[in-house]
């Protein structure tokens, strides 16, 4: 193991946490760097690293995925009895002291000491979308990148990654190997990202709803009478993409009507082919959730898998 412990987990999201989190690069945020994160973009990350924006609100199923992280860490010892778990922590690369990761177990054997050969880390998931078989290092790419950067930090050449999919109640285990290129890249673009904080020079505004939540909290007022200039082609982009938008929605919900009237009360919606067009939804919002009503709605194919 090549690096250094920080803080121990007990200290978990504690305010010390997040502070010596925002020093350096976690494995979390190497995919957010990447793009490749469906959480948090580049944009948000960068402003939440000099303090701007608050730690990101924790959520319900946040909350569950730490609460059943345990029961997943012990299907794993049930299903590995060679395998031992010891508790992670925040660690720092002996190497690089910028590059930290915060692994949720450190593996050992039984019978080959107290040095850790490989990380842990438990998983929740709602859906199977970019999960494979157990036992192959088929996982979506944004813990793909978390699990390598976990490796290149504390010095091991393997992951093991359970995720408890909470649809079926069952249980997978995947491998993830070490891969010197991809860290390779992953390294330059963290440096990249430093070398921004360091500057002062924000990445380029993307179309995350992440980014334009942190727009939003930079922004948060509004002077009377401001006016401000935006260059002749961005004010051209912006009016382009709201008449194409609309005119797509247009269409969207013509070609809508035209599924429901043909679908009548069919859930599943298929093509002359046997292609998936889309599923119907129906289900009650409770009453605490603003407002109680029925969702009524259409779900098309999320992947070619699904059609």
């Amino acid at each position: 193991m090549t690096a250094n412990l920080i803080l121990p987990a007990s200290l978990d999201r504690s305010e010390q946490w997040h502070e010596e989190r925002r020093k350096g690069v976690t494995a979390s945020e190497i995919a957010v760097i990447l793009g490749l994160s469906p959480f948090e973009s580049e944009f948000s990350l960068f402003w939440r690293k000099l303090g701007e924006l608050p730690p990101i609100e924790d959520t319900d199923s946040m909350s569950l995925g730490r609460h059943l992280e345990s029961w997943v860490a012990d299907k794993f010892a049930d299903d590995h009895p060679d395998l031992l778990l010891g508790m992670g922590g925040l660690y720092a690369s002996a190497e690089r002291p910028w590059q930290l990761a915060t692994p949720d177990r450190l593996v050992r054997r039984f019978d080959a000491g107290r040095e850790p050969i490989a990380a842990w880390e438990g998983k929740t998931s709602g859906s199977y979308d970019g999960w494979g078989l157990s036992g192959t290092d088929e996982i979506p790419v944004y813990y793909r990148a978390q699990a390598l950067w976990q490796m290149d930090t504390i010095g091991v050449r393997r992951t093991y990654l359970s995720c408890l999919f909470l649809q079926s109640k069952q249980t997978r285990h995947y491998v993830i190997d070490y891969h010197d290129t991809d860290v390779e890249v992953m390294r330059l673009a963290a440096l990249d990202f430093i070398d921004r904080l360091t500057k002062g020079v924000p990445p380029p505004v993307d179309g995350s709803q992440a980014a334009r939540d942190a727009l939003k909290h930079l922004n948060s007022h509004v002077e009377e009478g401001a006016k401000a200039v935006v260059p002749r082609d961005v004010g051209d982009e912006y009016r382009d993409a709201c008449t194409a938008y609309r005119k797509a929605k247009q269409r969207k919900d013509a070609a809508e009507n035209k599924v429901r009237d043909l679908a009548g009360s069919a859930r599943i919606v298929l093509d002359p082919d046997g292609n998936r067009v889309c599923t119907r939804s129906i289900y009650e919002m409770p009453a605490h959730h603003r407002e109680a009503c029925v969702v009524d709605k259409l779900n098309p194919p999320r992947s070619k898998k699904d059609i």
